[in-house]
């Protein structure tokens, strides 16, 4: 598997994992017995973090200049409130733990509804945009990032997931985004990816592997 990334994203962190033959439950007991073991420790992250929560309000800043909460930013603010994390199933969960660990961006797609080649590219304003969760596509501006395939945005930077290729008890094939930002050198992305294909591997029988990536001009 190869992704595109445009050479005008080049300065953002960001590593690709593909898997395959997955067996996602929608419930995993020792996955959440481990995640609630963690959650102490997890609930301190939040201060120890801010610089690289902070680090993501500077990256919408520069493209697209619109304040987002980055999705570890949300995932803090829920366990604070409530203080777990939603169940949603074993990879979801997985890959959630990972971004609460170590405050990193993570989302999956399932590969088998994603449509021609994935890229990482500035917007124009004329993308598709179908939100998870929304009834229907929405506008998005111009000079924003995100993760597309031939048809449509997948990722909204790294703050929206869409609806098409959502994680479900049913997919085999998925594809893990993973992105930092200033604040966040490539080697720490390494060691995320590398505790992630190890909870695959554990939690969901997956065979994992790093994805390519290719760098291209602006499409």
């Amino acid at each position: 598997m190869v992704v595109y990334v445009n050479q005008a994203l080049k300065g953002i962190p960001v590593l690709f994992v593909e898997a395959s033959h997955l067996t996602i439950k929608r419930k995993h007991r020792e996955l959440e017995r481990m995640i609630k073991a963690e959650m102490g420790e997890l609930m301190t992250l939040h201060e120890r973090h801010r610089p690289i929560l902070a680090a993501y309000h500077d990256l919408h800043a520069r493209f697209g200049g619109q304040v987002h909460i980055s999705a570890p930013e949300y995932l803090y603010d829920f366990i604070k409130q409530r203080s777990r994390l939603m169940q949603i199933n074993s990879l979801v969960d997985s890959y959630n733990y990972i971004s609460l660990k170590y405050a990193l961006a993570l989302g999956a797609h399932d590969l088998d509804k994603v449509e021609g080649k994935i890229a990482f590219n500035l917007t124009t304003g004329k993308e598709r945009f179908h939100p998870l969760g929304a009834t229907g596509p929405v506008p998005v501006s111009p000079g924003e990032y995100a993760y597309m395939d031939a048809r449509e945005i997948l990722c909204r930077l790294e703050v929206k997931q869409c609806e098409k290729t959502k994680i479900t008890p049913e997919t085999t094939n998925a594809f893990f985004i993973i992105q930092g930002n200033a604040a966040t050198p490539m080697d720490y992305l390494y060691r995320a990816a590398d505790e992630l294909m190890g909870l695959i591997a554990t939690y969901c029988q997956g065979q994992v592997s790093m994805a390519a990536i290719e760098y291209t001009g602006s499409e």
